[in-house]
Protein backbone atom coordinates (compact mmCIF):
# COMPACT_ATOMS: atom_id res chain seq x y z
CA UNK A 1 0.00 0.00 0.00
CA UNK A 2 1.32 3.43 -0.91
CA UNK A 3 0.15 5.09 2.01
CA UNK A 4 3.10 2.72 3.92
CA UNK A 5 5.58 4.04 2.03
CA UNK A 6 5.16 7.45 3.13
CA UNK A 7 7.28 8.92 5.79
CA UNK A 8 4.21 10.17 7.41
CA UNK A 9 2.78 6.41 7.70
CA UNK A 10 5.94 4.98 8.82
CA UNK A 11 6.69 7.81 11.56
CA UNK A 12 3.41 7.30 12.85
CA UNK A 13 3.45 3.72 13.04
CA UNK A 14 6.85 4.07 14.90
CA UNK A 15 5.15 6.33 17.56
CA UNK A 16 2.33 3.56 18.13
CA UNK A 17 3.68 0.00 17.52
CA UNK A 18 7.86 0.55 18.17
CA UNK A 19 7.32 -0.14 21.87
CA UNK A 20 4.86 -3.01 21.19
CA UNK A 21 6.88 -5.23 18.66
CA UNK A 22 10.34 -4.35 21.11
CA UNK A 23 8.43 -6.01 24.19
CA UNK A 24 6.89 -9.28 21.86
CA UNK A 25 10.56 -9.74 20.86
CA UNK A 26 12.20 -10.03 24.03
CA UNK A 27 9.10 -12.43 25.42
CA UNK A 28 10.96 -15.51 25.90
CA UNK A 29 8.82 -17.93 26.75
CA UNK A 30 5.36 -19.55 24.38
CA UNK A 31 2.48 -17.50 24.96
CA UNK A 32 0.49 -20.20 22.87
CA UNK A 33 -3.16 -19.98 23.31
CA UNK A 34 -3.97 -23.10 21.30
CA UNK A 35 -4.25 -25.84 22.44
CA UNK A 36 -3.63 -28.08 19.61
CA UNK A 37 -0.49 -26.40 18.88
CA UNK A 38 1.26 -27.67 21.72
CA UNK A 39 3.74 -30.44 21.46
CA UNK A 40 3.20 -33.42 23.81
CA UNK A 41 5.61 -32.92 26.60
CA UNK A 42 5.02 -29.22 26.84
CA UNK A 43 2.92 -28.18 29.75
CA UNK A 44 1.20 -24.65 29.22
CA UNK A 45 -0.74 -22.23 31.44
CA UNK A 46 -3.05 -21.26 28.64
CA UNK A 47 -4.85 -18.74 31.39
CA UNK A 48 -1.65 -17.10 32.47
CA UNK A 49 -0.58 -16.77 28.71
CA UNK A 50 -4.20 -15.47 27.42
CA UNK A 51 -3.90 -12.53 30.25
CA UNK A 52 -0.68 -11.61 28.71
CA UNK A 53 -1.94 -11.41 25.18
CA UNK A 54 -4.54 -8.88 26.43
CA UNK A 55 -2.65 -6.82 28.71
CA UNK A 56 -0.18 -7.13 25.47
CA UNK A 57 -3.43 -5.82 23.19
CA UNK A 58 -4.22 -4.07 25.79
CA UNK A 59 -1.38 -1.30 26.24
CA UNK A 60 -1.23 -1.22 22.54
CA UNK A 61 -4.74 -0.55 21.70
CA UNK A 62 -4.36 2.46 24.65
CA UNK A 63 -1.43 3.93 22.61
CA UNK A 64 -3.37 3.92 19.18
CA UNK A 65 -6.74 5.13 20.96
CA UNK A 66 -4.72 7.95 22.46
CA UNK A 67 -3.11 9.02 18.83
CA UNK A 68 -5.81 10.22 16.45
CA UNK A 69 -4.02 13.69 16.64
CA UNK A 70 -1.39 12.44 15.75
CA UNK A 71 -2.04 10.65 13.38
CA UNK A 72 -0.57 11.94 9.98
CA UNK A 73 -3.25 14.13 8.23
CA UNK A 74 -3.10 12.64 4.91
CA UNK A 75 -4.34 9.72 6.53
CA UNK A 76 -6.93 11.36 8.59
CA UNK A 77 -8.25 13.22 5.61
CA UNK A 78 -8.11 10.56 3.53
CA UNK A 79 -10.80 8.45 6.07
CA UNK A 80 -12.82 11.57 6.28
CA UNK A 81 -13.34 11.31 2.56
CA UNK A 82 -13.64 7.36 2.97
CA UNK A 83 -16.04 8.03 5.44
CA UNK A 84 -18.14 10.37 3.78
CA UNK A 85 -18.79 7.91 0.62
CA UNK A 86 -19.66 5.26 2.37
CA UNK A 87 -21.95 7.22 5.04
CA UNK A 88 -23.73 8.26 1.92
CA UNK A 89 -24.36 4.16 0.35
CA UNK A 90 -23.52 2.31 3.52
CA UNK A 91 -24.77 4.63 6.85
CA UNK A 92 -24.01 1.70 9.13
CA UNK A 93 -20.79 0.71 7.77
CA UNK A 94 -18.49 3.67 8.02
CA UNK A 95 -16.76 2.32 10.95
CA UNK A 96 -15.83 -0.72 9.64
CA UNK A 97 -14.21 0.77 7.09
CA UNK A 98 -12.08 3.30 8.54
CA UNK A 99 -11.15 0.07 10.78
CA UNK A 100 -10.08 -1.78 7.70
CA UNK A 101 -7.69 1.10 6.52
CA UNK A 102 -6.27 1.71 10.37
CA UNK A 103 -6.38 -2.27 11.61
CA UNK A 104 -6.52 -4.48 8.81
CA UNK A 105 -4.51 -2.34 6.28
CA UNK A 106 -2.28 -0.45 8.26
CA UNK A 107 -1.28 -1.57 11.72
CA UNK A 108 -1.95 -5.42 11.82
CA UNK A 109 0.57 -5.56 8.70
CA UNK A 110 3.14 -3.80 10.18
CA UNK A 111 2.68 -6.18 13.54
CA UNK A 112 2.94 -9.19 12.08
CA UNK A 113 5.94 -8.18 9.67
CA UNK A 114 7.38 -5.37 11.92
CA UNK A 115 11.11 -5.72 9.68
CA UNK A 116 9.22 -4.53 6.33
CA UNK A 117 7.80 -1.71 8.30
CA UNK A 118 11.27 -0.47 9.92
CA UNK A 119 9.79 -1.54 13.47
CA UNK A 120 12.98 -4.06 13.38
CA UNK A 121 15.80 -4.77 12.09
CA UNK A 122 14.78 -8.82 11.59
CA UNK A 123 12.58 -11.27 10.84
CA UNK A 124 10.11 -11.96 14.08
CA UNK A 125 11.22 -15.50 15.54
CA UNK A 126 8.94 -18.36 15.59
CA UNK A 127 7.66 -17.46 18.84
CA UNK A 128 6.98 -14.06 18.36
CA UNK A 129 5.57 -14.15 15.49
CA UNK A 130 2.88 -16.72 17.15
CA UNK A 131 2.25 -13.52 19.75
CA UNK A 132 2.15 -11.30 16.85
CA UNK A 133 -0.74 -12.98 14.67
CA UNK A 134 -2.85 -14.19 18.10
CA UNK A 135 -2.66 -10.05 19.07
CA UNK A 136 -3.78 -9.13 15.33
CA UNK A 137 -6.28 -11.58 15.31
CA UNK A 138 -7.50 -10.00 18.33
CA UNK A 139 -7.68 -6.31 17.29
CA UNK A 140 -9.05 -7.18 13.92
CA UNK A 141 -11.67 -8.72 16.14
CA UNK A 142 -11.80 -5.18 18.03
CA UNK A 143 -12.04 -2.86 15.00
CA UNK A 144 -14.81 -5.00 12.93
CA UNK A 145 -16.34 -5.32 16.80
CA UNK A 146 -17.55 -8.93 15.78
CA UNK A 147 -16.88 -11.15 18.59
CA UNK A 148 -15.30 -14.94 17.89
CA UNK A 149 -17.98 -17.38 17.81
CA UNK A 150 -16.01 -20.53 18.24
CA UNK A 151 -16.75 -22.18 14.90
CA UNK A 152 -12.87 -21.72 13.55
CA UNK A 153 -10.69 -21.35 16.61
CA UNK A 154 -12.87 -22.02 19.67
CA UNK A 155 -9.90 -21.00 22.28
CA UNK A 156 -10.38 -17.48 21.13
CA UNK A 157 -13.64 -17.04 22.56
CA UNK A 158 -12.04 -16.64 25.92
CA UNK A 159 -10.86 -13.70 24.50
CA UNK A 160 -14.28 -11.47 23.43
CA UNK A 161 -14.30 -10.05 26.83
CA UNK A 162 -11.83 -7.82 25.33
CA UNK A 163 -13.63 -7.19 22.01
CA UNK A 164 -16.66 -6.14 24.30
CA UNK A 165 -14.59 -4.02 26.75
CA UNK A 166 -12.82 -1.95 24.05
CA UNK A 167 -15.55 -1.34 21.00
CA UNK A 168 -17.04 1.83 22.05
CA UNK A 169 -13.52 2.75 22.46
CA UNK A 170 -12.63 1.77 18.96
CA UNK A 171 -15.85 3.23 17.38
CA UNK A 172 -14.60 6.89 19.22
CA UNK A 173 -11.19 6.78 17.86
CA UNK A 174 -12.65 5.88 14.28
CA UNK A 175 -14.76 9.52 15.05
CA UNK A 176 -12.18 11.22 16.53
CA UNK A 177 -9.75 10.37 13.39
CA UNK A 178 -12.65 11.30 10.96
CA UNK A 179 -13.67 14.35 12.73
CA UNK A 180 -13.74 17.50 10.12
CA UNK A 181 -12.88 20.06 13.72
CA UNK A 182 -10.21 17.98 14.56
CA UNK A 183 -8.62 17.29 11.31
CA UNK A 184 -8.69 21.50 10.71
CA UNK A 185 -7.27 22.22 14.49
CA UNK A 186 -4.37 19.55 13.33
CA UNK A 187 -3.68 21.56 9.91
Amino acid sequence: CIYLEMDEGKEYLKSVASELVTSISSIETSLEVNPNNIGGGERINFRANLEKIVDISQKFLDKVLSSASRCPIIFRELMLHTKQKTDSVFPNMTHAVVGGFVFLRFLCPAIVTPHKFGLTSKCPDKNSLRVCVLITKLLQSVSNGVEFDGSKEDYMLRLNPFIKRNRLYVNVFFDNLTDPIGIEQQK
